[in-house]
């Protein structure tokens, strides 16, 4: 059965790619990268996440994956990355330095490799939440959010550079703005298009 005469296709986003090849691609190179730079690991989570259940699900319908299965399979796509990270947090960190504080009663001087830990995972925070509204968006909006997760990608890699030298604590604020450059873009698009729409069935009546 054909569609309706005149329905519009939704525009496309980069979320809505039916190739995975691309989109895997990338995930690798995050996943390399981030054994340098831990943030990337939360790029390519993201990407995977949000890639999953949009164009994820076309691409494993088009392979004749079954309905229900194919939301399974998409699920593991998109979880399987956030999995890895948190195995490489629970790793990566001494959790029984704070009772070995106690018992020292001496707190530990000198560089703390834990410490560019937790500015690592806010960093990632950051740089996973601009990343939406790139994945989401398209036209006009997605410019705006390009240009967001681009002074908030500056900023997480500077962050041991001139830019700036934050810690976790004064790194947050970041997370919050990578928030806002995809959720106003993403927003306005939405309005946008709900305003389209409401004119295009005024002028049709």
């Amino acid at each position: 059965m054909t569609g309706t005469p005149g329905a519009k296709a939704s525009p496309t986003t980069l979320a809505d790619l039916p190739s995975p090849y691309p989109v895997f691609t990338l995930a690798a190179i995050g996943l390399v990268a981030g054994y340098w730079w831990f943030p990337a690991w939360f790029l390519s989570a993201q990407l995977l996440r949000i890639w999953s259940v949009r164009g994820g699900i076309a691409w494993l319908s088009s392979r004749g994956v079954p309905e229900y299965t194919d939301d399974r399979y998409a699920a593991f796509i998109g979880y399987a990355p956030l999995a890895l990270i948190a195995v490489r947090i629970v790793l990566s960190f001494n959790w029984l330095e704070p009772f070995q504080v106690f018992a020292n009663q001496k707190v530990p001087t000198g560089s703390d490799a834990e410490l560019g830990g937790y500015l690592a995972i806010v960093l990632g925070a950051a740089v996973a939440a601009a990343l939406t509204g790139v994945l989401r968006t398209h036209g006009p909006a997605w410019l705006l959010a390009a240009a967001g997760f681009s002074l908030v990608l500056a900023l997480a890699i500077g962050s041991n550079g001139a830019v700036w030298r934050p810690n976790a604590l004064t790194a947050l604020p970041l997370v919050l703005v990578g928030y806002l450059v995809s959720k106003i873009p993403m927003t306005a698009a939405d309005a946008l298009t709900r305003w389209a729409e409401r004119r295009t069935g005024t002028t049709e009546e």
